[in-house]
């Protein structure tokens, strides 16, 4: 394949000599995975979203489905710092932190004659559906927002008020047995039905409206949804325009930030005498799994395609949901 061919994607060529026919939709996933976690590291910079945000929960629809998308962002009641031995009361359960570990904290919960310890992992959501006979009302979780070696910020939220999802979707080049030819994969139109799908269910439930509906005198979405695209070459303006009519915001991660996190790898495998490829295979294992490192990613790594009138970066989009919460 010495000429490229400008439908399929630079980040197809850069695997290319990794890739078979029968290995080429694991490395898709896998890049899928890079994908969302250059989003989580632009999310994570934000003191604000990370309060507020929840990794792979599941997003209720009007349909009565849940559906599992990548990062949920729920309004903060409060936002709570503690040191070890510190107590917070929130409305009668009272919460005390017992200890500090590297990624999690111990809390006990005391509501009345009961008391109980639980770890809380960090980012990780704890519900009410865990301690239903501790917590007040089914509608509060908390997260551990943020951990040092004294404190921890805890995050008290309101499950009932979603702010906004982010899904990350990406479709790529595939080859066919006996040919040269290469082919998008799977239908980027499907991938495009799936996540407006998504937005029109949580739509219907938190705003009682579609954005597709007209309204004489909108107000502000309460419940935004947003869409992150790879392999920007793939998607067609069909499948944009089904977005502009029923996601809010829709951004593509360019190949260039793809292929940059990549030579990240490359650099990192080459100091640690390792094939580039099985290394990079391994090092990426899941969006939350995956150990954070140095790799930097910025505002420029998200460029937005609709609405087209939008100036706001992704980030600021996100953070205007959010309302304003106490930190005790």
């Amino acid at each position: 394949m010495s000429t490229r061919d400008p439908r399929i994607s630079g980040i197809f060529y850069y695997f290319a000599e990794h890739t078979t026919t029968v290995t080429g939709r694991t490395v898709g996933r896998k890049i899928g995975v890079v994908q969302e976690i250059i989003v989580r590291k632009l999310l994570l910079q934000s003191e604000r979203l990370n309060d507020a945000m929840v990794f792979e929960p599941f997003l209720p629809g009007i349909s009565g489905a849940s559906h599992k998308v990548e990062f949920v962002f729920y309004q903060p009641l409060s936002v709570l710092e503690f040191g070890i031995g510190q107590a917070r009361q929130i409305d009668d359960l009272q919460m005390t932190l017992l200890r500090i570990a590297p990624s999690y904290a111990s809390f006990s919960f005391s509501r009345g004659a009961i008391t109980r310890r639980v770890r809380l992992p960090l980012h990780t959501l704890v519900a009410y559906r865990h301690y239903p006979e501790l917590i007040p009302s089914e509608t509060i979780g908390f997260k551990l927002s943020a951990i040092t070696n004294a404190t921890v910020r805890v995050s008290v939220l309101d499950l009932s008020d979603v702010r906004a999802s982010v899904e990350s979707k990406r479709v790529g080049a595939q080859r066919f047995a006996g040919s040269d030819k290469l082919g998008s994969g799977i239908q980027s139109i499907e991938k495009v039905k799936q996540a407006s799908l998504v937005a029109i269910d949580a739509d219907l439930l938190f705003n009682k409206t579609t954005k597709a509906l007209p309204v004489e005198n909108p107000e502000r979405r309460k419940y935004i949804s947003i869409v992150v695209l790879g392999n920007g070459v793939h998607w067609t303006e069909k499948d944009k325009n089904i977005l502009r009519t029923y996601v809010d915001y829709t951004y593509l991660v360019p190949d260039d930030s793809i292929i940059r996190y990549a030579e990240f790898i490359r650099v990192l495998a080459a100091q640690a005498g390792a094939d580039f490829f099985p290394f990079f295979m391994h090092y990426f294992e899941g969006m939350t799994k995956t150990a954070p490192d140095a790799f930097e990613v910025d505002q420029n790594d998200f460029e937005i395609i609709c609405p087209e009138d939008e100036t706001r970066s992704l980030r600021e989009v996100l953070e205007a949901q959010i309302e304003n919460y106490n930190v005790e």
